[in-house]
């Protein structure tokens, strides 16, 4: 997935989705499973900003760098 749509919207808060903070800076990414939500305001008022729908997630896997920029990892297929 390359540059996927994170807005915040009433289209994906009516299914499972994923709510990330606000501007996204390097560290620890503050994020949160809802299983819905009843709107918008309610996932803002949380502390979250952006969003990401479950189904859009499909079945990808985040490779995070260390510190130093290197990924130490295997993928096991």
């Amino acid at each position: 997935m390359v540059d996927p749509n994170l807005e915040l919207s009433g289209s994906v808060i009516y299914n499972e989705f994923t709510a990330f903070s606000s501007p996204l800076s390097p560290g620890e990414l503050a994020y949160d499973k809802f299983g819905f939500a009843a709107g918008v305001t309610d996932v803002r008022e949380s502390g979250y900003g952006l969003a990401l729908a479950d189904s859009d997630w499909g079945d990808l896997f985040a490779v995070v760098p260390d510190i130093d920029g290197v990924a130490r990892m295997t993928w096991g297929w």
